[in-house]
């Protein structure tokens, strides 16, 4: 019988498991009937025993069809540690290793924008897996066949059901095909330890795990199965996906906060890290230490992922919220947490996961270091553009294009191998195409306090969609653009307190350092690229953990490590895509709804010299005739903020009733090329804090720069010498000069406060501080003066060219020097043999 059903392809691999149970019950009631037997009643014994194996194995491990969990009350959530650190662990800070509290930031106001603390444990209400009337998945009544569904098959839920699985009501081994929630039907899943494997979801009902009022407390694993190689492009949103074109809610244990600062310097060796707040997180759990060097990069970084062993509250004077947490192995780098900057610790685990198979991990992963082949003597090292390009992961898509209003509401969710490399629309999380649905107030379009990690295509997507708020997550280790508003037209949406580390950029983004297709690493302009099947965004060359296509949200709270930029705005002079030529609306020219405040960004802007961490340029085209988008990451389009979303379009123009300033106030960038680069027309920065760049910034247009610190160099914090350049033997020992890219010394030989332009600019700087900007900065390389930086200068003014005439004015008023060594440079050579030049020495300088 066995035989004759496998050939005809009836079995499954869960019927292979059971057929020997089978097999056995056949042949124990045909010896029953063999009158040779002694007793009849012994073999009955061992056919009713078979049986009820038989039976119980398709009921899952539930001991029967009607079994329910049982739910603790009140539920175990997270909660704060009451154990002490003992005294021998805990060390004594000094002036060179001092204790920061409250995210202290000396300008910038981090602390009034820091991750918002919610540690209250509540009283469950509105479960949905506790509601009257649910079906259970292992019980063969629910389903319309009488069975209940086998391994290796697909399953649809049954019409206007609502189907609920326990805890026994899934085997272990069992891996569905698709599972189909049809309109009016839902998929529960109860707050028991559930480990669910499918290729995928088709949600045009609603697929549930906890609400927002009855977050999860257990354990629930949804994984998606699938290898790119099997897959034929383009796939459907089920393909390794959840697509929802109903409703989703997925709500796991809330941990707060979930990201927060080093209270103490990290050093190497350490196995205790110590944080600003107060965690409700349990050991066990996986955390990620940020890097404090300027090179963040797959060939060289220093994150480092730990697993906490345990968590104690510390007894430092004044400090009640400062945690120590115990790692399972000790620090191989040093992570600053300085007066000046502290390193970002970030929660990357939750009890809810949607994550993606074994097979998700890229097959091109190696080789991970490249080299100049075309300079034998730069011996730098860069990622391998062609590799890590198959990474198949899975992903959420709530897909709005079909008119159906979905929903889709999570928090305290874990992604974790998500994303599909250069696979259009296959985010970890894609709020796709649902219009305006600002009405809603957040209600049914947010993500919140959940982790991204280990992606291969961005972290939370934003496309055609206005009205969403993602709010305290975490992201780490993402290639393409992380934090991701997609066509322009994506508007009225809030990006807060949100955490991003460790982004790669793809395509041959390293160009400008190796002076490839004629991008020069020091000058503006860079080429222009298009879409490839290794870059179906050309802008993914310039990755940022932040990419800002339209100004008109909410940005307040968040932090970038790494990154081709830490904040990136493009500038687009139509919407792209799936919107070009069919919202009427010039993107660039958009105002931020609110000031831009509260944000952080460091370890970015390496890969070009005028990289910075708030990088306002760039410019993304869409060609009219063949669809294929164009970009360029060097000067192009200026921003003309304005409120007239019109303003930019053919033929209309910014009226000045309508003109509008970018204002950015409380920000902070450290370990950058450059602060802030704003190629733009009108922009205020209010108590902008920067330390450790090469120059704090340059901008365009009618500029006011208030209360501004810009500390050269920071004293306390050295970061590795020449950025991992291997050709270096020797801290403080420099190679010859060809021997590493500039990329690598550009840090070591350049310093500079703050640079006029040579036209175009109207600029106020009040209120500010300069600091540590010295040519004998104990690291300077390459100086015509052995031991010095050339062009070291805290005001430097353009004079490249006598075209311009000085039309433009320049103020400063109450500036601080602190530890300088020149006030004034001109910053490039003179344009005629004698020296003369007239656009930068004729323009009008009010102190």
């Amino acid at each position: 019988l066995v035989t004759v059903c496998h050939k005809a392809r009836h079995l499954t691999t869960a019927d292979h498991f059971l057929a020997p149970f089978v097999l056995l019950t056949l042949w124990m009631v045909m010896m029953v009937r063999h009158d040779g037997y002694r007793s009849r009643g012994h073999h009955l014994v061992i056919v009713a025993v078979l049986l009820s194996s038989f039976v119980g194995l398709s009921l899952g491990a539930c001991s029967s069809a009607t079994y329910v969990d049982t739910y603790p009350n009140p539920p175990t959530y997270p909660t704060l540690t009451t154990t002490s650190l003992p005294s021998a662990n805990q060390p004594v800070p000094s002036a060179s290793y001092p204790l920061i509290t409250n995210h202290y930031s000396e300008v910038a106001r981090l602390k009034d924008h820091r991750p918002p603390t919610s540690y209250s444990v509540y009283v469950r209400a509105s479960c949905p897996h506790t509601q009257t009337g649910l079906k259970n998945w292992h019980n063969p009544s629910t389903w319309t066949d009488g069975k209940v569904p086998l391994n290796n098959t697909d399953v649809t839920i049954p019409p206007n059901t609502s189907v609920l699985v326990a805890g026994c009501s899934i085997d272990a081994n069992f891996m569905f095909k698709t599972i189909t929630i049809p309109v009016g039907s839902k998929l529960i899943f109860g707050d028991a330890n559930i480990n669910f494997v499918a290729s995928g979801f088709n949600v045009a009902g609603a697929l549930i795990a906890g609400s927002e009022t009855c977050r999860i407390a257990n354990k629930v694993t949804i994984t998606l199965t699938g290898a790119r190689k099997d897959i034929t492009f383009p796939a459907p949103g089920h393909v390794k996906g959840i697509s929802v074109t109903g409703s989703i809610d997925l709500h796991g244990a809330k941990y707060s906060p979930t990201w927060t600062r080093l209270a103490l310097t990290a050093r190497i060796g350490d196995n205790y890290v110590f944080i600003q707040d107060k965690v409700n997180w349990k050991a066990g759990q996986r955390i990620v230490i940020t890097t404090t060097e300027i090179k963040d990069s797959r060939d060289w970084h220093r994150n480092e992922e730990r697993t906490i062993v345990n968590l104690f509250k510390t007894s430092f004077q004044n400090a009640p919220d400062v945690t120590a947490i115990q790692l399972d192995t000790p620090l191989l780098y040093k992570h600053f947490g300085g007066r000046e900057y502290q390193a970002e610790v970030a929660l990357l685990s939750r009890n809810v996961i949607v994550q993606g198979d074994a097979s998700s991990h890229p097959t091109d992963a190696l080789p991970v270091v490249c080299n100049n082949t075309a300079n034998p003597t730069d011996k730098s090292t860069f990622p391998c553009e062609n590799s890590w390009l198959t990474g198949f992961g899975a992903h959420i898509i709530v897909d709005g294009s079909q008119g159906t209003n979905p929903k889709g509401r999570f928090s305290g969710l874990e992604l974790y191998r998500v994303g599909q490399t250069n696979v259009i629309g296959r985010y970890p999380v894609h709020y796709h195409m649902l219009g305006d649905v600002a009405a809603s107030n957040y209600a049914d379009h947010y993500v919140q306090d959940s982790s991204v990690h280990d992606s291969y295509f961005r972290c939370y997507a934003i496309h055609g969609t206005s009205g969403v708020k993602l709010t305290e997550n975490t992201a780490y280790n993402a290639i393409g653009h992380c934090y991701f508003l997609e066509d322009g037209v994506e508007e009225n949406n809030t990006i807060s307190y949100n955490q991003a580390a460790h982004v790669h950029a793809l395509g041959p983004y390293q160009n400008p350092s190796l002076g490839l297709n004629g991008d020069a690493f020091t000058g503006q302009y860079l080429g222009w690229y298009s879409n490839t099947s290794k870059l179906i965004l050309p802008s993914d060359m310039a990755a940022g953990c932040y990419y800002i296509t339209n100004t008109y949200n909410d940005f307040v709270g968040n932090a970038a490590s790494g990154g081709w930029a830490g904040f990136a705005f493009p500038s687009l002079n139509t919407p792209v895509k799936l919107h070009y030529g069919k919202v009427n609306i010039c993107p660039r020219n958009r105002p931020f709804r609110t000031p831009f405040r509260g944000n952080s960004a460091h370890s970015t802007g390496f890969w070009w010299g005028t990289g910075a961490g708030l990088y306002v340029g760039g410019e993304l085209q869409q060609n009219p005739t063949t669809g294929w988008l164009n970009y360029t990451s060097g000067r192009s389009a200026t921003h003309e903020t304005c409120s007239d979303p019109l303003a930019g379009t053919p033929g209309k123009s910014c009226s000045g009733a309508n003109l509008r300033w970018l204002r950015f106030e409380d920000n902070k960038v450290f370990l950058a090329n450059r602060g802030k680069q704003h190629w733009g027309a009108r922009s205020e920065i209010v108590r902008f804090e920067i330390h450790d760049v090469g120059l704090s910034m340059n901008v365009f247009g009618r500029v006011w720069i208030d209360q501004m610190l810009m500390e050269c160099r920071s004293l306390n914090h050295n970061v590795t010498w020449f950025n991992g350049c291997p050709a270096v033997t020797k801290d403080g020992v420099a190679p010859s000069r060809s021997a590493c890219n500039q990329r690598d010394y550009m840090h070591f030989t350049s310093i500079g406060g703050f640079q006029w332009y040579d036209v175009g600019q109207r600029h106020i700087l009040t209120n500010s501080i300069f600091r540590n900007c010295q040519n004998t900065w104990n690291r300077c390389v390459y100086g015509s003066v052995a031991g010095q930086c050339n062009n070291v200068a805290v005001f430097r003014s353009l004079t490249h060219s006598d075209e311009f005439v000085p039309d433009n004015m320049q103020v400063t008023s109450n500036i601080v020097y602190q530890n300088v060594s020149q006030y004034w440079q001109f910053s490039t050579a003179a344009t005629a043999a004698v020296g003369i030049t007239v656009s930068g020495r004729l323009q009008n300088w009010f102190d």
